[in-house]
């Protein structure tokens, strides 16, 4: 008998008052009284305390579930929504280094090596920003690159045409080259330029700073 009620009344076992399915009648005390037992072995356990709460079914999620999110995706920011300075120097013109064909081809590969890109001002459409000149010292040819690496640009300085070792001055963000060019539009302002010793001695009585008899002869 017990076997058979525990068989046939399992997904109900422990509810009062008696089941009729099960063959249960009123008066069965006994055997309500052994369902709760084998109800609060049951619970205590297999299941845990927690199943022992309430009567309902207890479905666990599989072991591989994955989570679920509530939260809606963010679309990409359009161009409209994105600041228009940094819309300008996303569109600042930077040229690849085999567009300059003064440049050595050693120079080249270094800077292709480097991942950089020769930004270029706005409105000269004349490639600029690679200069060579006498910066180190007479007779010595040197080359002087602005190169540009994830928004980011560096004055590298290539001495004798070597690249084992250049130099690297100024390194700061394009963004803070951008200026407005009139008719509320933005361009790119930073320039590098090979001047004589007149030009850097002119500006040296104009603004100070330091000697030019100690600075380099072409720059």
């Amino acid at each position: 008998m017990i076997k058979k009620s525990l068989g046939n009344c399992f997904n109900i076992i422990g509810t009062y008052p008696p089941n009729p399915r099960c063959g249960e009648r009123p008066g069965e005390g006994s055997y309500f009284v052994l369902r709760q037992l084998l109800r609060l072995f049951f619970c205590a356990v297999i299941l845990g305390q927690s199943a022992c709460r309430n009567d309902k079914t207890i479905v666990h999620p599989p072991t591989n579930a994955q989570p679920v999110s509530t939260q809606t995706p963010l679309p990409n920011p359009t161009k409209k929504e994105l600041d228009r300075w940094d819309i300008a120097d996303r569109e600042t013109v930077r040229l690849q280094p085999s567009a300059f064909s003064q440049l050595p081809e050693n120079i080249v590969v270094e800077l292709q090596a480097r991942q950089c890109a020769i930004p270029q001002i706005h409105g000269d459409p004349k490639p600029h920003n690679v200069i060579s000149g006498e910066f180190q010292k007479r007779g010595q040819t040197d080359w002087a690159v602005l190169c540009s690496k994830d928004l980011i640009s560096s004055i590298l300085i290539f001495w004798s045409g070597s690249v084992q070792n250049p130099s690297t001055l100024e390194h700061m963000s394009d963004k803070y080259a951008l200026q407005g060019i009139g008719n509320d539009n933005i361009g790119y302002s930073r320039y590098i330029d090979a001047v004589g010793k007149a030009f850097i001695e002119e500006h040296y009585r104009a603004y100070g700073g330091l000697n030019p008899q100690k600075l380099i002869t072409k720059a």
